[in-house]
């Protein structure tokens, strides 16, 4: 698809749209706690996410069906996580970074 000048700046416009819409719907999130759905066994109990990134931990991620599924970015992208900023949630705000620039 061959974009001109006016093309590529409604595009502009739709992304960035796009982005603010799902920031709003995001936004009430920032001032949550954890859940007690799924946060236990992915974050807040997970000695393995707790320890942070390391060969041993990366390695348990991958070879594991712990929570009875097997997702291993999902752990590894937690680890960072709980190291630089503890077990306070707004850490989770990686993961929406990520959702608003993958739009």
């Amino acid at each position: 698809m061959d974009l001109n000048g006016q093309g590529k700046n409604n595009l502009f416009y739709i992304i960035g749209a796009f982005s603010v819409l799902i920031f709003l719907a995001f936004y009430p999130v920032l001032g949550s706690d954890f859940t007690n759905y799924d946060d236990p066994s992915y974050v807040t109990s997970n000695s393995y996410v707790k320890s942070g990134l390391s060969i041993h931990s990366i390695a348990w991620a991958f070879s594991t069906f712990y929570s009875y599924n097997w997702h291993p970015l999902t752990w590894i992208s937690h680890m960072p996580d709980v190291k630089l900023f503890g077990l306070d949630p707004i850490g989770s705000l990686q993961s929406f970074d990520i959702d608003v620039t993958r739009q």
